[in-house]
């Protein structure tokens, strides 16, 4: 998957450098002689409003001569080369505000040649810069003990004649200490090497660059593993990987690489011209772009990498993830639900065989006259003859038309889905006591009356209570304690929608041709399994259901399988527990479950800032389910494809009226409105 997003700027604003912190990509530019910084917590689609640094004079810009950024897990510092001195900029909340300059360099305007670098890691930053002070082209370097609030010394890193136009590169490994790069000048070859800082440096590969002019390129540097090094550099014509002590590997023609490291392995992006390639962990090699320069990378905390190039109207963006091999879906529908009721959400037992419904209370002037409200127990009873019961809470407009109607869990009593008095208060367990209205924006019950459709609401604590309990409360006491491959908590939610749909079957006031269920988070993972398993559902909606729910769990990104079952053992079958820490092992993932909704309406939505959740996961599994590919959304963007949908709204891990207001116009684009 790649995004390519083109930041709204002038031709002066280039050379953007990256930077993570937390969940948190930092980009900082400069642009004529100033210096900004934005951020993004999804990547390439939407940035913040860029916040300007500083406003300086001769702020060095072009030939990989621009600002850097580093960050640390208490701030974030940009440095930069005005006037030939090397300034850094700090900020201890989040970017909110800025603090300096602080000069680096202690010799006035030695730093004039305009070349640095920056990074950051074990609680320290280190600069490095190409010098002029004693008439002569060397490596110094600085480091910060304080987040930036001081600087060390200079030291002089490499005592021969170093090349002139070329710039160094600095890393830090966890324990804070640093390595450089750099490009020597040494009897006429322009060679790379790398030196521990304050040690000794080692030439880079087994051949020489005899070169009586600077190429103006550096080089670039990961750690693959504790102590061992990886090194991309260009010599002649061509852009090489080599660790040090070992023979150089041939990337392609090309200079000025980038490297980046994940989960999946090693990235590798250089310019051939203005031609930028990828080589990724699969060892496949793309193009992304035909007019880039100057090149930056970073890993994603979504997966994947971002980079970002100087192009021809301003500094490009683009996010690249590996596509994830998926098992294939069977043709048959029964196979995908026996397999992931056996391996992940338990079988349940059917439909009770005594089951009842009681009115405890109606009324035809709700809402200020806007609605009706009926509030009924559904009671059921196991072969043991034991007897449990859900409250439903429901809102109808006023017509005679039969309405369609949406139904989902809340996760507070009834009385939290809105602020009418009139709501029977729960007296069940709670996790956080919920106060009257409490969750209403998460139900927007006026909103989804006034476009003509009903909404049903039931505790998901009726069912069953919500932390491990053994499985003694709860509709599972009525059932005994489940097997390994029997129910847990996801699906006994579930089994309580179905229950659920059985009263609106038989509602005359209700079109259960056209019900939806739905749910938000650990309800969405619910929502998504009732649907699956009962055809009566027309429409399933999954918000921000992630891990367990929608997203792709061999993405490994956001919450992890051994999440789930460590956090919440009680969700899922026990046999699901097998696949903690091995993703890749099931012979299914999140797209079987959206498969089993067809042919009815599938709606899978997610956040923009709700990375546990993984938005892309979401995304892909949707694709791979059967929705037309195309480019992940941006945030507030909305994509419908026959009878699915997804949208991405910008924000938290939540439920609002934007997404329900999605919701509405997908169904009634399938015919749903009122009649």
């Amino acid at each position: 998957m790649k995004w390519l997003f083109l930041l709204a700027a002038t031709l002066a604003a280039k050379q953007p450098q990256l930077a993570v912190q937390g969940n948190t990509i930092w980009a900082a530019y400069g642009e004529g002689n100033k210096i900004f910084a934005m951020s993004s917590v999804h990547g390439a689609a939407r940035w913040s409003k860029p916040v300007l640094i500083a406003d300086t004079t001769q702020l060095m810009l072009g030939m990989r001569r621009g600002p850097r950024i580093a960050a640390t897990a208490n701030s974030l510092v940009i440095s930069a080369i005005t006037l030939g001195e090397l300034q850094s900029w700090r900020s201890d909340d989040q970017g909110k505000t800025w603090q300096g300059p602080i000069r680096i360099n202690t010799v006035d305007k030695s730093a004039r040649e305009g070349l640095h670098d920056m990074a950051s890691g074990g609680g320290k930053i280190y600069a490095t810069w190409l010098d002029l002070r004693d008439n002569a082209t060397k490596l110094y370097g600085s480091f910060s003990l304080d987040n930036g609030k001081t600087w060390s010394p200079n030291t002089r890193l490499y005592e021969g004649t170093i090349c002139e136009c070329c710039h160094p590169s600095v890393i830090v490994d966890d324990q804070g200490q640093a390595t450089v790069l750099f490009r020597n000048q040494l009897d006429g070859n322009r060679d790379m090497y790398t030196a521990p800082w304050g040690g000794t440096a080692v030439k880079l590969g087994n051949d020489s660059w005899p070169l009586k002019a600077c190429p103006m390129d550096g080089g670039e540097m990961l750690w693959e593993s504790p102590g061992k090094l990886l090194t991309a550099w260009r010599r002649d014509n061509n852009v090489y990987l080599a660790r040090p002590g070992q023979p150089e590997q041939l990337l392609g023609p090309g200079r000025q690489p980038a490297l980046v490291q994940t989960y999946d392995g090693i990235w590798a992006a250089w310019t051939e011209g203005k031609t930028l390639w990828l080589k990724q962990p699969n060892n496949i090699t793309r193009r992304i772009s035909d007019s880039a320069s100057f090149v930056s990378a970073i890993a994603r905390p979504l997966g994947g990498i971002l980079l970002a190039w100087d192009g021809p109207k301003g500094m490009e963006f683009a996010d690249v993830v590996l596509p994830t091999p998926l098992p294939k879906i069977p043709a048959s529908k029964s196979e995908i639900l026996s397999t992931l009721e056996r391996e992940m959400y338990g079988k349940s037992p059917g439909k009770p065989a005594k089951q009842g419904f009681e009115l405890r209370e109606r009324s035809n002037d709700a809402l200020g006259g806007k609605a009706i409200r009926k509030q009924v127990t559904i009671w059921y009873e196991a072969p043991n003859g034991k007897r449990d019961s859900m409250e439903l809470l429901l809102y109808l407009p006023k017509t005679t038309s039969k309405v369609p109607v949406f139904l989902g869990l809340s996760f507070g009593g009834n009385q939290c889905a809105n602020a009418d008095p009139a709501i029977f208060e729960s007296t069940r367990w709670q996790r956080t006591p919920q106060t009257r209205g409490g969750c209403a924006s998460r139900f927007e019950v006026e909103y989804v009356i006034s476009r003509g459709y009903g909404t049903a609401i039931a505790y998901y604590g009726d069912l069953d209570p919500d932390f491990d309990d053994g499985f003694a409360d709860g509709v599972h006491a009525l059932y005994g304690k489940p097997k390994p491959d029997e129910w847990g908590s996801i699906a006994a939610w579930a089994w309580g929608m179905s229950r659920a749909m059985d009263y609106l079957e038989q509602d005359p006031q209700v079109d259960a041709k056209h019900v939806a269920v739905h749910g938000h988070s650990r309800i969405g993972k619910a929502a998504l399994w009732a649907g699956a398993t009962d055809e009566r559902f027309a429409m399933v909606i999954s918000n921000n259901s992630g891990e367990g729910g929608a997203s792709l769990a061999r993405r490994k990104s956001g919450e992890r399988t051994e999440d789930l079952n460590k956090n919440f053992p009680h969700w899922f079958a026990g046999n699901f527990k097998q696949y903690s820490g091995s993703e890749q092992s099931p012979p299914f993932d999140s797209h079987w479950v959206l498969a089993a909704t067809a042919p009815r309406l599938l709606y899978v939505t997610s956040a923009s800032e709700d990375l546990w959740a993984d938005p892309e996961g979401e995304f892909a599994a949707t694709v791979a389910a059967g929705m037309k590919s195309r480019d992940m959304l941006r945030p507030d963007e909305r994509y419908y494809n026959g009878r699915f949908a997804y949208h991405l709204r910008d924000g938290k891990h939540d439920i609002n009226k934007w997404d329900w207001e999605g919701f509405i116009n997908f169904a009634n684009l399938h015919g749903w409105g009122a009649k």
